[in-house]
């Protein structure tokens, strides 16, 4: 599996603690002979702890020209931790579900860094 994307993100603080993140995403996927475009966008809420941020978001992605078993709604939960001023390690529950069905597709628990530039 293979992967070229490229995501923005823009925060809206709400209060010291709280505020919306919205994040978008455009990129390319290859697995073995499929290769197909998606998006998504991710609005989503998060609040600080003290050495801690909770997020709670809801992803929509969809295949630009792939099949519609791309086409996903995406519940996402879990803890995120700054490393620093432009780093941070997430944790992350999603649940996935079919856009034209609502049939579950899958649970992952997912593990990301991010760096800010």
């Amino acid at each position: 599996m293979h992967f070229l994307r490229d995501r923005i993100r823009h925060e809206f603080p709400l209060t010291a603690e709280a505020k919306i993140v919205l994040r978008g995403l455009v990129g390319h996927e290859w697995h073995g002979n499929e290769k197909f475009a998606y998006y998504y966008v991710e609005p989503s809420f998060k609040y600080a702890f003290e050495h801690v941020e909770m997020m709670v978001g809801y992803r929509l992605v969809r295949g630009i020209d792939a099949g519609k078993e791309h086409d996903l709604h995406k519940f996402r939960l879990g803890p995120s931790f700054d490393l620093s001023d432009r780093s941070e390690l997430e944790f992350r529950w999603a649940r996935s579900w079919s856009m034209h069905t609502g049939q579950h597709v899958s649970d992952a628990y997912i593990v990301e860094y991010t760096q800010r530039f």
